[in-house]
């Protein structure tokens, strides 16, 4: 079992930089709670993440 360096937030405007920040948190083996505005965006990046970084981040949506 992989022991994580913590937990990591990524909240950033433009939606792209918060997927820079992501894919970098995630290569470092952090966990992540990703928080965003479209939900559609955010379930991409999701499938993305566990698809490349074997990493399962957890998400937050509003509006």
């Amino acid at each position: 079992m992989r022991q994580s360096p913590g937990t990591a937030l990524s909240r950033a405007r433009p939606p792209a930089s918060a997927r820079v920040y992501a894919d970098r948190l995630a290569l470092r083996g952090h966990d992540l709670l990703v928080v965003a505005r479209d939900a559609n965006r955010l379930a991409h990046l999701a499938a993305r993440l566990e698809r490349d970084f074997a990493s399962v981040p957890k998400f937050c949506w509003g509006t």
